[in-house]
């Protein structure tokens, strides 16, 4: 019987209750919220980007660096804060063909999953990464992709002290 709701337990690929209640781990623990800051707003830029590895650099052979090429493309007059990538074998491959690579410090995980981050802007807090589901088999044949991740960083702007979670 599920601790949460009561309800009975069936069991797939994940151990769930008849009401969705994972018998997981729960999230990592993150810090209190300290209430909204006094400081003055600013913006940041962040990129979220799927590279399909598989399909772009290892039946492409990388497309002649086109994934850094639309990231150098898509900058304009903002450079990006951050970038996280999903299917990131290799992720100072993509930044070196976006001609970002020293500008960047970036974090990858065992799951290909990375986080890149303005290291002349930002000072890395902390990260982390945990596994937070387990694909079943519902979609059919081929649709099980193991476990998903998620990843984080807490960064504090170097200028202005003002710290983010991304």
């Amino acid at each position: 019987e599920c601790e949460h709701c009561k309800g009975s337990w069936i069991f797939q690929p994940q151990t769930v209750c008849t009401q969705g209640h994972s018998v997981e781990s729960p999230l990592p623990k993150i810090w209190p919220f300290a209430g909204l800051s006094t400081k003055k707003q600013f913006k940041v830029k962040a990129l979220s980007y799927n590279l399909f590895w598989w399909k772009l650099f290892d039946k492409m052979k990388g497309n002649g660096g086109s994934a850094g090429h639309l990231i150098k493309d898509t900058i304009g007059d903002t450079p990006y804060d951050f970038m996280g990538f999903q299917e990131c074998n290799q992720p100072y491959q993509v930044l070196w063909d976006a001609g970002l690579d020293k500008e960047f410090g970036v974090k990858h995980t065992w799951s290909n999953m990375c986080i890149a981050y303005r290291k002349t802007t930002w000072e890395l807090l902390d990260d982390g990464h945990e596994v937070v589901a387990q694909d079943a088999n519902w979609g059919g044949p081929g649709q099980n992709y193991g476990q998903r991740m998620a990843m984080w960083m807490r960064l504090r702007h170097k200028d202005t002290e003002q710290t983010v979670f991304f």
